[in-house]
């Protein structure tokens, strides 16, 4: 049987109790997952199970006192800084969050007492506890696998090349080594095989990078979606300069599949032989047809090219939406370079060649 691990932080009798039977209505609903609830009062309570790991949910209202919210707003602001359990603000006094509302996501949600069902949230939470992300990296697991590989990379690797590490005394660079390390560990499954990669990780949404990448993926007001495939050294402003190598920027077009495909369902022989081509033919470069956030289900045109100035890409009309991970831009690059370096052969008269044969 699984158990969801659930904070409640609330002070108030009569609305702690509200919660309680909620769940209470659930477990006896649900007898292959029960919800685990620990009610705190206050934050002094609270801080022992926050700093376990150990949670997968917590409900917090703001008013955690008689008189003011400054201590559930900083509890809340201090759980977006340093946890990663899903957070679901429940109380009468949300209007002191306004500075949060920007924060708000799947995993974050700010709801009004009165306005919305305790059971509601319960549901939210128990739907995204089915997809394992708590327990990924709210619980632990993610910390314990790293872990594990940490100590096989520090005696299989790192101690073999402790003669490099003591002359170059930068710890950043360590944690890039060790990091790489475990990136190669991942790129394999238990048995030792390749591991298969979901279409997720093709994208990170948003993009990490601050400055416009080669990679990225951008939305054009008015234009549509594009990605950036000019080399990377001509896209990075090295230390110390404010300009690009690039004095324009090559952007390709993110064609939706509904181009292609329109409404049609089922879809007929002669849409299914548009998608054939584009999923075999050197023009496309074929992504997971799945809509992804807000990257919409398409696959590349290098046909379809944009240039555009450096300075260009910085306007309100263009928004940068997600980045092609480093592990799939370069074969697109590579497919991108392959289409235009086609040199084209005259075409052979076969029934001469025939005749010597």
């Amino acid at each position: 049987m699984s158990e969801i691990s659930l904070l409640l932080i609330e002070d108030n009798e009569s609305d702690a109790e509200i919660v309680k039977n909620a769940v209470s209505d659930f477990n006896e609903e649900d007898e292959g997952l029960q919800i685990n609830l620990k009610h705190c009062k206050n934050i002094q309570e609270a801080n022992p199970a926050l700093s376990s790991k150990k949670i997968d949910a917590a409900i917090i209202d703001l008013k955690l006192g008689a008189t003011d919210t400054s201590e559930g707003v900083n509890l809340v602001e201090e759980i977006l800084k340093n946890n990663s359990i899903l957070t679901f603000v429940y109380s009468g006094t949300t209007g002191y969050t306004t500075h949060l509302d920007e924060k708000e996501s799947n995993f974050f949600k700010i709801y009004t007492k009165g306005t919305h069902r305790i059971s509601d949230i319960i549901e939210e939470i128990v739907i995204l506890y089915k997809t394992g992300i708590t327990q990924l990296l709210s619980t632990g697991e993610i910390h314990n696998e790293f872990n594990r590989l940490i100590i096989q990379i520090f005696w299989n690797h790192i101690s073999s090349s402790i003669d490099f590490w003591k002359q170059n005394n930068d710890k950043q660079s360590l944690h890039r080594y060790v990091q790489s390390h475990i990136l190669e560990y991942y790129k394999f499954d238990s048995s030792g095989q390749l591991a298969d990669y979901s279409p997720a990780e093709i994208y990170i949404t948003p993009p990490i990078n601050k400055e416009f990448h080669t990679g990225d993926i951008v939305k054009i007001e008015k234009k549509g979606h594009w990605i950036i495939l000019s080399p990377a050294c001509d896209m990075v402003v090295q230390a110390g300069q404010s300009n690009r190598k690039a004095e324009y920027v090559t952007l390709v077009k993110f064609v939706p599949i509904e181009n292609l495909i329109g409404d049609e369902r089922p879809l007929s022989n002669s849409k299914k032989g548009k998608i054939e081509k584009v999923l075999r033919g050197l023009r496309y470069f074929s992504l997971p047809f799945p809509k992804f956030n807000q990257i919409p289900s398409s696959y590349i045109d290098f046909q379809q090219i944009l240039s555009m100035k450096p300075n260009d890409l910085n306007t309100s009309d263009v928004s940068r939406i997600g980045t092609i991970s480093d592990l799939f831009i370069k074969d697109i690059i590579f497919q991108f370079s392959s289409y235009y370096s086609r040199q084209g052969t005259p075409n052979i008269d076969s029934e001469s060649l025939y005749r010597f044969l």
